[in-house]
């Protein structure tokens, strides 16, 4: 990784903007920020962006499944270059604990479609978890893995319906409030408790953002695949494109939707108490108002609880 930090750093022709941005959107590593840009992202909800997760390996995974479906006819060499690519980049990003938890989950769902057998996304992150468990059993009490699972979990969640919206634009509309909604139900108390921030305006934000994920992270892995392995720098299109997500995060950046500091005590049980209720009513077909009231409700109520009996 720091072969490929350093190349981008001294001899690319990216703008210092997106130079950065490249390599915290492909790596996680979000040091090359300075203190306004990460502010920005910080406050506009959108800082995990570059927390590599499962929305950047689901990306790779699809890049790779569409371009191997025209190469290869093999399921099963298709599945293993599939893993096998997915576990160097793992290694590449020096395997982050939401990272571990995506590979698992895309490669149970290899092994499990390659057997011809029917498997739900609450059963593959269940094997997720004792996996990562199992590799490090430290990493239940990292925030990243509360986070990871707990967002995960919401999603599959929400998506757990049978709600039809229609078709065309205003389903994947619809789709995208849902994913941003959950993720933020799932995420807002944990990111409550541990930074002292509350953020309601990454509802909106990741509305627009998400679904400019997967254009993004194309342009980004094949600027990297023309420079690192043909040596051809071309950084009109990402620098471009560096830009529009700048602007857009401006947009987003107002005082009265962001709010830090405040003063809250944090404690153990808390983070259990989600996950375990989503599992036990995961066949419950609420809709998604009733699910966020539901996750939020949850949660302050167990934050107050605990909090009443210490």
């Amino acid at each position: 990784q720091n072969k490929f930090l350093d190349k981008v750093n001294n001899i690319s022709k990216l703008n210092p903007g997106s130079k950065k941005f490249l390599l915290a959107i492909t790596t996680g590593n979000k040091t090359f920020f300075d203190k306004d840009e990460i502010s920005l992202f910080i406050r506009t909800g959108t800082i995990h962006l570059f927390a590599i997760s499962g929305l950047h390996f689901a990306i790779i995974y699809l890049i790779l499944r569409v371009l191997l479906d025209f190469i290869i006819k093999y399921k099963m060499l298709k599945s293993f270059i599939i893993i096998i690519t997915l576990y160097i980049y793992l290694v590449f990003i020096n395997e982050s604990i939401s990272a571990i938890r995506a590979f698992s989950m895309i490669s149970m769902w290899e092994i499990v479609s390659l057997a011809n057998k029917k498997s739900s996304s609450l059963s593959i992150i269940t094997i997720a978890f004792f996996f990562s468990y199992i590799l490090n059993p430290l990493s239940i009490f990292s925030v990243g893995f509360q986070l990871s699972f707990s967002i995960v979990l919401a999603i599959i969640w929400f998506f757990n319906t049978n709600e039809n919206k229609g078709k065309g634009i205003w389903n994947q509309l619809y789709k995208t409030t849902q994913a941003s909604v959950a993720s933020f139900s799932g995420s807002v108390l944990i990111l409550l408790l541990t930074f002292k921030q509350f953020v309601p305006v990454a509802i909106f934000s990741n509305i627009l953002i998400i679904p400019l994920i997967f254009p993004i992270m194309v342009v980004c892995l094949l600027y990297c695949l023309l420079f690192i392995i043909f040596g051809a720098d071309y950084p009109f299109f990402l620098n471009t494109t560096y830009n529009i997500i700048f602007k857009i995060l401006s947009t987003f950046d107002v005082n009265y939707l962001f709010f830090n500091n405040i003063s809250i005590k944090s404690f153990g049980g808390f983070f259990l108490v989600l996950p375990l209720f989503i599992i036990f009513f995961y066949n419950v077909r609420f809709n998604i108002y009733l699910k966020s009231f539901i996750i939020l409700f949850i949660q302050l109520f167990n934050y107050f609880l605990i909090k009443f009996i210490n």
